[in-house]
């Protein structure tokens, strides 16, 4: 990176190749293992436990995928959040807390 980053120091690159470019990166595709890594090393992410009755049953790296265990939607991370917010069970069950 940082030698490709060298090559194109003070270089104008025209409307065309910046089109190109764009494209090009706009169009990529990433795995699901890729997207759940890049989650993983995101600052921002949670790693969270689940209890049952007190008892430890599940961990998960990212809340996303807590969604997608839970709810089989990786979206639906509202509701993960707000348990964990207001102490609540989720799916009244389910007691949420972050992994230190």
């Amino acid at each position: 990176m940082k030698r490709i980053t060298e090559m194109n120091k003070g270089k104008r690159f025209s409307k065309e190749t910046i089109a190109l470019q764009r494209d090009a990166a706009l169009g990529r595709k990433h795995t699901l293992a890729t997207k759940q890594l890049m989650s993983i090393n995101n600052n921002k992410s949670v790693a969270i436990v689940a209890y049952v009755d007190g008892v430890e049953y599940k961990k998960f790296d990212t809340i996303t995928s807590a969604a997608l265990f839970f709810f089989n939607d990786s979206n639906k991370r509202g509701p993960i959040r707000y348990a964990l917010e207001k102490n609540k069970l989720l799916l009244g069950k389910y007691e949420l807390k972050k992994n230190k």
